[in-house]
């Protein structure tokens, strides 16, 4: 069941919940790109679905990794497209059923984020010393949000745990 929500509600629907618990499907029916423009001002990883370059597997781990490390929300806009596939595949090539792990929010957990952590990247991505309190801090401010302009196939719907429509 979808939640519906008016524009001025998206901070505290998607950014601010506190009951957080998978990813979140955000639709705008109505195709006017507002949500996609508030996302992209605020302090988020946004990605389009689009852009061959933004859907590069190492491009979406580290925007992952910096969102699970920085308590930034991942987006990735679809725009008015059926890329849901896509988006599943560009995913999990960075690591097989990455996709799942983030549907049902078991990313948060070290166990399983700790993977995407490559010897080369920046030590402030390193799960150890103090960087684990870091992690702890803001692991619950992550959000994983898939946006697109129109209304979400049942297909979609049914694999999100949050599903919400903004209209203005």
């Amino acid at each position: 069941m979808a939640k519906n929500i008016k524009l001025k509600q998206l901070a505290d629907a998607v950014m601010d919940q506190t009951d957080y618990c998978g990813a979140i499907l955000l639709a705008e029916p109505a195709g006017t790109n507002m949500a996609s423009t508030f996302l992209r001002y605020r302090d988020t990883n946004f990605l389009s679905a689009l852009n061959q370059n933004e859907m590069d597997s190492e491009r979406i781990r580290l925007a992952i990794l910096g969102g699970l490390r920085f308590g930034k929300p991942v987006v990735i806009d679809a725009e008015d497209c059926d890329l849901f596939s896509a988006i599943e595949k560009f995913v999990d090539n960075v690591r097989p059923g990455l996709f799942g792990e983030i549907l049902s929010n078991k990313i948060v957990e070290p166990s399983c984020f700790q993977s995407l952590i490559k010897p080369t990247d920046d030590p402030s991505y390193e799960y150890s010393g103090s960087n684990t309190m870091n992690y702890d801090r803001f692991l619950p401010n992550f959000r994983f949000i898939v946006y697109m302009r129109k209304e979400p196939p049942a297909e979609w719907a049914a694999k999100f745990k949050n599903v919400v429509k903004v209209s203005n």
